[in-house]
């Protein structure tokens, strides 16, 4: 039995009041939100009741933001990709960002178990003065226990839309026994992966005053007002940390909204 979930998100700053509607259908919902004092950002936690996905689940999202808010969505706990017959579970989400709103997607790590099969699509647009602040890391096997992602396989895609341009088109396969796993030119043997992603008009002199020293298997880059940075390692919550210390630095330079970390994450 395969399951289907699908929410609807939308925001808007409407006169000095923050409001947004909610549609949601099957296993897929969200929180009663945070919202800040000032009516200028919101924090919301989507939840997955099951905990986990299987071979021909599917989980779709949309998000459209209106106005100037700054809108998180991250997820309480992680992500969980279960065994499954060769049949994989498709995530997709649609966003769009429009007038000079900032959409932080925040999410919690995702689990590949050994023997998952796991597709990620995600799809954003933006207009001109929109920010975005996206990010994804993987586990790959439970490594605690000595598992491997054994018959495993992963296909993650991201594309982000700028005005209509396309600024951004990445994508990853993993399977089991790809040379990628213990190469160092791929994952050189670590067992989690995350990357980062932030676009919006003031990146590009935000990442030109960043410190260009390395921590580990770590890289970024900028270019035309987009930032990329990847690490590999170990501990799902050592890369996050790592990708944070650019949120925070992000949004402290850009003065855009006064940022907090989400609170679940304290948990």
């Amino acid at each position: 039995m395969s399951w289907r979930g699908e929410i609807s998100l939308n925001y808007s700053l409407v006169g000095e009041r923050l409001r947004y509607s909610c549609r949601h259908q099957g296993p897929l919902t969200v929180q009663k939100p945070f919202v800040s004092p000032d009516q200028r950002s919101l924090h919301h936690y989507i939840l997955h009741p099951p905990g986990g996905l299987v071979g021909l689940d599917e989980l779709h999202t949309q998000v459209g933001i209106k106005g100037s808010p700054l809108i998180l969505l991250t997820s309480p706990s992680a992500q969980k990709v279960y065994r499954s017959t060769h049949k994989p579970a498709l995530v997709r989400s649609h966003s769009e960002i429009h007038d000079d709103g900032v959409f932080a997607w925040l999410p919690q790590e995702t689990i590949l178990f050994g023997g998952s099969h796991y597709r990620s699509h995600n799809h954003f647009h933006l207009s001109p003065e929109a920010s975005l602040v996206y990010w994804d890391t993987f586990v790959f096997g439970r490594p605690s226990i000595g598992e491997t992602l054994g018959e495993a396989s992963l296909q993650n895609r991201l594309i982000i839309d700028v005005d209509g341009k396309p600024m951004v088109n990445d994508g990853f396969r993993l399977a089991a026994g790809d040379d990628l796993l213990e190469s160092p030119l791929g994952l050189g043997a670590q067992t989690c992966y995350g990357q980062l992603y932030i676009c919006g008009p003031q990146v590009s002199a935000w990442a030109a005053k960043l410190d260009h020293s390395r921590h580990g298997h770590s890289s970024w880059t900028a270019y035309d007002n987009v930032f990329s940075a990847r690490i590999l390692g170990s501990h799902a919550y050592d890369l996050r940390d790592w990708l944070h210390v650019f949120v925070e630095s992000f949004f402290a330079y850009s003065a855009i909204h006064s940022y907090q970390q989400p609170r679940i994450w304290a948990c």
